[in-house]
């Protein structure tokens, strides 16, 4: 993760006042802007948060205020103690109405009272938000640069219909006021060249640049497997997109295949399909061999 965050901040186009070189670059005052707190996407920003507060930057995060459960609140809890320039929440709906203006506003005001030299945005709707409001910034003579990253965001949708066609098309758009694209893998650029645009030609002015994810030294312990333990585990949020509906399928399957020979397998965390994916556990007779467990820590 370290090193991750250190590139991510070194290969930025920094305003000139923090160009690399000047004794300010090391002392950043930082944005993140994400819509929901739950799942890989605020783990991502939750990490990166945090080692950057560690080098010394002062770090503040903008996110929806609709998750209100016991988990979510210990955790933005947690992050909290870490941002110098707090944590604030505002209604960020999933998808497109008036409120979006209210999040905008909200983003573009707090920005500006803080002095932000990096608005960095997460996923489509953050990632929305944090480049308006840097464009808007700019427009008044204001220093600071606007990053994405995508987390799937738009690129979920199949640009042949046309919502997803609307999503693609405001992406394009956006780009044009993009200082810097950060993708989490070399999958998630090569789809958004694919769907959106070759940053390099529609967008020059962009650096784009592959950081992975990583995992801090004490998430690494030895466990000696239970007995009973699951042949298969999935761990995410549990949404249609993610795929779940296929791991079940592909068990029942198998079953079918080889039934002196059922897999197991357990799912950890919570989402809108949740239940979907329970009634399809029932439906194809995998009670046994299918455990749910939940979100947890």
């Amino acid at each position: 993760m370290s090193k991750s965050a250190s590139s991510e901040l070194n290969d930025l186009p920094l305003p000139g006042h923090l160009a690399p070189g000047s004794a300010a670059n090391r002392r950043l005052r930082i944005m993140h802007c994400l819509r929901a707190p739950v799942g890989g996407l605020f783990r991502h920003v939750r990490d990166l948060a945090q080692y950057q507060a560690r080098q010394g930057h002062r770090v503040a995060v903008v996110c929806d205020d609709g998750a209100r459960d016991g988990l979510t609140a210990s955790r933005l809890d947690d992050l909290n103690q870490h941002l110098a320039l707090g944590l604030t929440r505002t209604p960020m709906p999933r998808s497109f109405g008036w409120t979006d203006m209210t999040a905008y506003a909200h983003i573009r005001k707090h920005a500006h009272a803080m002095q932000i030299d990096v608005l960095h945005g997460h996923g489509a709707k953050g990632g929305a938000y944090a480049r308006l409001a840097a464009r808007t910034l700019k427009s008044r003579g204001i220093a600071i640069a606007a990053i994405y990253t995508p987390h799937g965001g738009s690129l979920h949708f199949d640009p042949r219909t046309p919502q997803g066609a609307l999503f693609m098309a405001a992406e394009r758009h956006l780009l044009r006021h993009t200082d810097a694209a950060i993708f989490e893998s070399a999958f998630a650029r090569d789809r958004f060249q694919e769907r959106v645009a070759d940053i390099a030609v529609s967008a020059p002015q962009c650096l784009s640049r592959v950081i992975h994810n990583g995992l801090a030294d004490h998430e690494f312990t030895s466990h000696a497997p239970l007995a009973d333990a699951a042949d298969l585990l999935f761990v995410g949020e549990l949404r249609h997109l993610k795929g779940v509906d296929v791991l079940i399928e592909a068990i029942a399957k198998l079953r079918q295949d080889d039934p002196a020979r059922p897999l197991s397998a357990l799912i950890v965390g919570d989402g809108p399909d949740r239940a979907a994916f329970e009634d399809l556990t029932c439906t194809r007779g995998l009670q046994d061999q299918i455990t749910f467990a939940g979100a947890m820590p």
